[in-house]
């Protein structure tokens, strides 16, 4: 049996919070369902924002929690803050003050289940709303 069929991660969400001059900080959310019938743990996951501006893919933000509880048949919201620091990444970003952009959210989601470790891999296009027109 494939254990990892228990288990589904998808990004629910992500949104810019604050830009300043020397940063930009936000909350990518990411969503795990679980259909094992015990209370487990996320020990870990990591994922990557990638730009999707039509020119090629690059990894604009990394984010990543840790030791997270995952109750039974449940969804567990892990909302997972970032800040860029970037000159790059603020230049590329400063484009969600006005318009809705879209990125790429890349990563996994290691799984403790007692007796092993359960990877799984996610990768979601998400809106980045406006952070002007709220």
């Amino acid at each position: 049996m494939d254990v990892s069929r228990l288990f589904s991660v998808a990004v629910k969400t992500a949104s810019i919070k604050k830009v300043s001059l020397s940063s930009i900080s936000g909350t990518v959310t990411i969503a795990v369902t679980s259909r094992a019938p015990t209370r487990l743990i996320l020990s870990e996951v990591k994922f990557d924002l990638l730009s999707t501006d039509g020119t090629t893919e690059r990894a604009i933000i990394h984010g990543w929690a840790e030791n997270v509880s995952l109750n039974a048949f449940t969804t567990t919201e892990v909302p997972v803050p970032i800040t860029v620091t970037s000159i790059e990444t603020i230049h590329f970003l400063t484009g969600a003050l006005t318009r809705d952009m879209n990125a790429r959210v890349r990563g996994t989601a290691k799984i403790d289940a007692y007796i092993s470790e359960i990877t799984i891999p996610f990768d979601n296009v998400v809106t980045l709303p406006s952070i002007l027109t709220r």
